[in-house]
């Protein structure tokens, strides 16, 4: 939630997740230290060697790895799709590990809000 207040202040997104941060205390945890060596072991591509500030990928990847094997159903919402110069998108490291990922216009569609983003 702080990349997104950081860089999206107003956007729907951090608005809803900061509406629904309260109801979420309780859920179940994820992304131990075994799931993110398994991301970093089974999806290489998606770490960046070069990266000069901490990214979350890898950490989004391996909670919803931990999730789902808890059972839960699981889909990652995610800007992070196509083609990067230095590592794979969080769309595809997703797929690559049968994860569910949809982008926050899917997500925001499905849900009924759709009209809440501005057209591209």
């Amino acid at each position: 939630m702080k990349c997104l207040g950081r860089f999206w202040p107003n956007e729907p997104a951090h608005v809803w997740a900061k509406a629904v941060a309260s109801a979420r205390a309780d859920a179940p945890r994820g992304g131990t230290l075994a799931d993110v060596q398994w991301v970093v072991h089974n999806v290489p591509e998606l770490v960046d060697p070069g990266a000069t500030e901490e990214t979350d990928h890898v950490d989004v990847l391996a909670h919803a790895v931990h999730l789902r094997d808890l059972t839960h159903e699981v889909t990652v919402v995610t800007q992070d799709w196509g083609e990067k110069p230095t590592r794979v998108a969080l769309g595809e490291a997703c797929d690559a590990v049968d994860v569910s990922a949809i982008t926050m216009r899917a997500c925001f569609v499905g849900v009924g809000l759709g009209d809440l983003l501005a057209d591209e």
